[in-house]
């Protein structure tokens, strides 16, 4: 199956939103709670990110939203979420390997960045074992977000990929 990684679009926020796994959909409202729609959250996200792109299917519909934003001069903060889409047989094997190339990308174009960082609802399973896949070390869960829900802080060291 084809794909394209691309810059995004207003549309592809309100695609994304309406489309997502339900694991994202509970990870988003678990990090914003009711204060924000899952379009406001992406928007959110994208807004404060300094890279972003998204991740297409052969129907041209986005099945990926990911990106960077700053944290200190040595961390970024990592984020992703994506639609059942992502995680078909056709795509999930290319999306793996292109996920090892896009942090290697990242860590190249950042030569300063030792590690990118983040939480992950601790009941995305899927996204926990694609952390993992990415060489990411998941630390143990603890309360996060304004519903107090359970997240594993994970980090992505340079050393894995540079």
């Amino acid at each position: 199956m084809h794909y394209e990684i691309r810059g995004v679009v207003e549309e592809d926020l309100h695609y994304l939103a309406g489309h997502l796994r339900g694991a994202d959909m509970v990870e988003l409202t678990a990090t914003y709670g009711s204060s924000k729609t899952p379009v406001e959250a992406l928007s959110s996200s994208t807004e404060h990110s300094e890279k972003v792109s998204v991740i297409t299917g052969s129907s041209g519909d986005p099945m990926f939203l990911f990106g960077y934003s700053a944290f200190s001069p040595r961390c970024k903060l990592i984020w992703a979420v994506g639609t059942p889409e992502i995680a078909q047989r056709a795509y999930f094997v290319p999306f793996l390997k292109a996920s090892r190339s896009v942090l290697q990308g990242w860590f190249e174009d950042n030569p300063h960045v030792e590690y990118f960082l983040n939480l992950a609802h601790a009941d995305n399973h899927v996204h926990l074992k694609w952390l993992q896949w990415c060489h990411a070390e998941l630390l143990p869960a603890m309360p996060y977000g304004p519903l107090a829900e359970e997240f594993h802080p994970f980090l992505i060291r340079r050393a894995e990929y540079v």
